[in-house]
């Protein structure tokens, strides 16, 4: 066996022009993906961190995890004048009402002229604590200023079973007696313990929706962008190693023949296509991430959707390297 040093001799800037091209191609799948998935995977998240059994609509008060929902709509602004209204499912606290950890995102005790916002509308509205927003009192007709008191966990809405509840976050307000006295309004309770004894206590109890329906739903949505997406993350990194490969398989394959050290080729033969595909890989990531910077949708949920697309790319790269050199040997 020869024992000189190897180069497979591929041309730098060509590299580069492959590797930033993918990188380009790879960021716009990542961000296409996890941005229409996101609200999905942000209730996904949201649910698991919760864990309650059901939630029930009712008429009357309960005693822990309550909230009331009124008939006329309450929406919220970020400003006092401003015609456009938040995107929020807006939900009051009751007047003796505890609430525990058993609903992820349920805040402590709010006064009147308080609200707890989730974080992701938070994000996506550049707000924070001691922050204010408006709301049209549908009693009185006047427009109130609400603080921030408290920012929640990631959700996008109080019970989600159909598209049609995902909003862009939850929005909590203290009791208010105005409102209670005079706006037709219904009891969402969330039920940790036995729902059947809860039922037969409950006046009156309407739709029931199980969590454990609620994540099934979530998941469905998500695996509607996930698998396509994963797929064609996967096909890229395949044609981004054949890319690569092309240019050195010739050299491979001549120094195979001129008696070269087999373990010293693959390991050249590796780096001429590792080294450019994580670069790539890791830019592409980069780049994404600054795409969600931007857009004020970053949250711990994208970063384990990026650490599970990067752990693809590299399983994906391993396999695909190793069919290609594998079929160079052979011939």
């Amino acid at each position: 066996m020869l024992n000189n040093s190897i180069s497979l001799h591929s041309d730098p800037r060509r590299i580069l022009f492959i590797a930033v091209s993918f990188s380009l191609m790879l960021s716009l799948v990542i961000i296409s993906v996890i941005y229409s998935a996101s609200p999905y995977l942000t209730q996904y998240y949201s649910l698991c961190q919760s864990s309650y059994s059901c939630s029930v609509t009712v008429r009357d008060s309960v005693d822990c995890n309550g909230f009331f929902q009124f008939d006329a709509g309450i929406s919220f602004m970020l400003a006092a004048d401003s015609n456009t209204r938040l995107n929020a499912d807006v939900i009051m606290q009751n007047s003796h009402s505890c609430y525990s950890e058993a609903v992820n995102w349920a805040a402590d005790e709010l006064d009147v002229h308080s609200v707890a916002v989730s974080g992701n509308l938070v994000r996506a509205c550049g707000l924070s604590v001691g922050d204010c927003l408006y709301s049209k009192n549908v009693v009185d007709g006047k427009i109130y200023e609400y603080s921030i008191a408290q920012i929640l966990p990631d959700t996008t809405g109080m019970r989600t079973v159909s598209e049609n509840d995902y909003c862009n976050g939850i929005i909590i307000m203290g009791y208010d007696e105005l409102y209670v006295s005079n706006v037709a309004h219904r009891t969402i309770a969330f039920v940790s313990g036995n729902v059947e004894a809860f039922l037969k206590e409950s006046s009156d109890p309407g739709e029931i929706i199980y969590r454990k329906d609620e994540l099934a739903s979530a998941a469905g949505r998500i695996a509607l962008f996930a698998v396509p997406g994963m797929v064609l993350i996967a096909l890229l990194t395949v044609a981004l190693v054949y890319t690569l490969a092309r240019p050195v398989k010739s050299n491979y394959r001549r120094l195979i023949m001129q008696g070269f050290d087999k373990h010293r080729l693959n390991r050249a033969f590796y780096r001429s296509i590792w080294i450019p595909s994580l670069i790539s890989f890791l830019l592409s990531l980069g780049i994404s991430l600054l795409i969600f910077s931007i857009l004020r949708t970053g949250s711990f949920i994208v970063l384990l959707c990026f650490l599970g697309i990067l752990l693809i790319e590299i399983l994906t790269l391993l396999s695909a390297s190793l069919i290609i050199r594998n079929r160079i040997w052979r011939t």
